[in-house]
């Protein structure tokens, strides 16, 4: 999965602030997602 490899790569999955990993999933597909609506103008 793409988005794990990303928040692996940049330490988010293992910091000390360690968060449930399905918490941090929906976190991130929600940021995307919200970015690609602006984008797309919806």
């Amino acid at each position: 999965m793409l988005i794990e490899q990303v928040l692996k790569a940049v330490n988010i999955l293992n910091s000390k602030w360690r968060k449930p990993d399905e918490l941090v999933y929906i976190a991130t597909y929600d940021i995307l997602f919200s970015q690609i609506e602006r984008l797309a103008g919806m």
